[in-house]
């Protein structure tokens, strides 16, 4: 029993996987289920998956399933060139799945659709498709459904025959269930009656198959089922010259015979209806695949390489539109013929793997070249598409090489990103595309009207109207780079409860804020960022002022417990002249680092001797503020005490 990450096949959808396959797009949906490609790992090749529902639960089913699990295991042990394979079978409570190699070239339908085929070609898919029913007949399989559309091709005009849904493994216990009626115009008359199907019934069908490839058409123009004609008025095919004069005049009686209406007037085998084909065209057999030289592989590799030689051509540049499938690429990328890519082809399949989200992480990696990633990135966040924007950003995040470089606000990358910024939804990933920036852009020296564009500045102050991380983020990116513009739409656009914290956040990148910024508006922001940055980490801020003040006042309140020569040691007044003149110096020297604080962490962005210079200036105003005073007081309050001792 397989665990499936669905219930039912409504819930199934790209991307889920199960067991060691990867499901990639839907291909086909019948009545009964629907199939889809799929990437298996274990085989490495893309395959099609069949899903159907099987029935409720009951003591029926429960049989039948024995019954069909027999079946598959043995249709699973059939090997031959021109067969599909199934390589893999499973059922649920409610799910069932058959797995065979996906064949990319479409059908034989497709190819008869197009008009008769000329006879060398139709003889070669005959003869492909005779060998194959030899071989199911061989042992004792009967396909009961032939005709074109079960009937696969890949790009080397190799056949499979495919579609076993009514095929069934005939034994003296089964012989019962084996009266399928299959397809209408190719049914043999047999199985319009329900009797029993057998072996026969596909040559019957192999033989109006034949005639629809040699004559573009089907009997009487498929205006007429063959088989209930020739249960109701006796009628033999019509000569498929009547379509292709040039057909051989022998051709018709081999066709009638292979298409008799009774099972034994049939020839006993595929292989011999081949036979006296060739006999009709006076041509020598057909040199066909065998399963001794047969590689699939092989075929898998040269299928792969055909359809790359045939999408690669129409795709010129990054900016063209994708012409494969999401199927098409997952074989593309399998094959070993790509693994050493040139740069074209890299970006080709980096630009598709992106586009559908399918190993776009692996072939990022296999691009050396920062621009040629850069360039089908910049294609991709132009689309406007969230999904494309989200896994693009996603990768330049990533990308190490990419951090490492320096931009400037005119490259078109910036514009690129800023852009495709504004389709994503994801906060995380927009987070994070405004770290990106700031670290690949260089800090602007001063204000300017506009920092990278008119609509790419509106856009990044829209980010910043975001009351969250992503809009601090894009606050503090507009400070970085000093855009006016920005600064303004933000003033002007956000919500009363969302301006002072974006303004406060742009201020503590630049350092100011421009002028046209109103000043009541920067004293404020200027207020708050200081005691943001004070109360910014509380316990270092306790701990640096209890330091800063308790200091100072002990070793100046000792100096003067020890200038005030009294009689009583501990006389009162002696020590709290002691404690006040402690505590005062104390103030001042927390005063005055708080003011040298300010000044290095407020102007970062300044040379390290303007910071110098201006955290001496501002430090020494309270220091010097408080020792002239702290040298009045002293000596008043010395003399003050002098003039007291000499009184006594």
């Amino acid at each position: 029993m397989t665990t499936f990450p669905f219930r039912r096949i409504n819930e199934i959808h790209s991307g889920l996987e199960f067991k060691h396959y990867r499901l990639l797009e839907q291909i086909g949906e019948g009545g009964q289920g629907c199939v889809w490609s799929a990437f298996d790992s274990k085989r490495n090749e893309v395959v099609a998956i069949k899903f159907s529902e099987t029935p409720e639960a009951d003591e029926k089913k429960s049989v039948e399933d024995v019954s069909l699990q027999k079946h598959i295991g043995q249709l699973m042990e059939l090997r031959h060139p021109y067969v599909l394979p199934m390589v893999d079978f499973g059922t649920s409570s409610q799910v069932r799945f058959l797995v065979s190699p996906y064949i990319p070239g479409g059908s034989l339908e497709d190819i008869v659709n197009r008009g008769a085929l000329k006879p060398e070609k139709a003889l070669g898919y005959a003869a492909k498709i005779a060998s194959a029913l030899d071989y199911l007949h061989e042992r004792a399989v009967i396909h009961r459904d032939l005709k074109p559309s079960n009937i696969l091709l890949d790009l080397q005009h190799n056949i499979y025959l495919s579609d076993f849904g009514l095929a069934r493994v005939i034994s003296s216990q089964t012989q019962v269930m084996h009266t399928g009626r299959g397809t209408p115009y190719y049914a043999s008359p047999e199985q319009h009656t329900m009797s029993e199907a057998t072996l026969q019934s596909d040559i019957y069908s192999f033989g109006i198959l034949v005639y629809e490839l040699l004559a573009g058409q089907l009997p009487w123009r498929g205006e007429k089922v063959m088989g209930v004609e020739q249960l109701q008025s006796k009628e033999e095919m019509p000569d498929p010259r009547e379509a292709v004069p040039d057909l051989p005049e022998g051709l018709c009686a081999v066709l009638r015979q292979v298409t008799a209406t009774l099972p034994e007037a049939r020839p006993e085998s595929a292989g011999k209806a081949m036979h006296l084909l060739y006999q009709a065209f006076d041509m020598l057999p057909i040199e066909i695949a065998s399963a001794e030289n047969w590689d699939e592989k092989a075929i898998q590799n040269l299928n792969a390489v055909e359809i790359y030689k045939r999408v690669a051509k129409d795709w010129q540049s990054p900016a063209a539109t994708v012409p494969l499938s999401l199927t098409s690429f997952a074989i593309v990328e399998a094959s070993p013929q790509l693994e050493q890519p040139s740069s074209a082809d890299a970006c080709f399949m980096l630009h598709t793997a992106i586009s559908y989200g399918y190993k776009e992480d692996a072939w990022w990696r296999r691009i050396p070249a920062l621009d040629d990633r850069l360039a089908v990135a910049q294609s991709l966040l132009q689309s406007g598409q969230e999904a494309l924007c989200q896994r693009t950003a996603l990768l330049l995040v990533a990308d190490r090489e990419l951090r490492a470089q320096k931009f400037s606000t005119q490259d078109e990358i910036i514009h690129n990103l800023v852009k495709g910024m504004g389709v994503i939804q994801d906060r995380r990933i927009r987070h994070s595309l405004l770290k990106l920036l700031m670290a690949i852009l260089p800090l602007a020296p001063k204000w300017a009207p506009v920092a990278i564009s008119h609509q790419m500045d509106s856009l990044l102050a829209y980010q910043a109207l975001e009351d969250s991380d992503v809009g601090d983020e894009a606050a503090k990116l507009a400070g970085y780079l000093r855009s006016e513009q920005a600064l303004r739409t933000i003033f002007k656009t956000a919500s009363p409860s969302r301006r002072l914290p974006a303004l406060l956040a742009a201020l503590q990148v630049a350092g100011s804020l421009p002028v046209s910024i109103p000043g009541l508006v920067r004293f404020e922001a200027l207020g708050e960022w200081i005691l943001a940055q004070a109360f910014a980490r509380p316990n270092q801020l306790a701990l640096m002022s209890v330091l800063s003040l308790l200091g100072p006042a002990l070793g100046f309140g000792i100096y003067t417990y020890n200038v005030y020569r009294l009689a009583d040691f501990l006389d009162s007044a002696r020590i709290l002249t002691a404690i006040q003149h402690g505590l005062f110096l104390g103030a001042g020297f927390l005063l005055a680092i708080a003011l040298i604080r300010i000044v290095v962490e407020r102007f970062p962005q300044w040379p390290r001797r303007h910071r110098t210079t201006w955290a001496i200036l501002l430090g020494s105003l309270p220091l010097g503020s408080v020792f002239l005073l702290y040298h009045t007081l002293l000596l008043k309050r010395y003399e003050i005490l002098n003039q007291g001792l000499a009184q006594l």
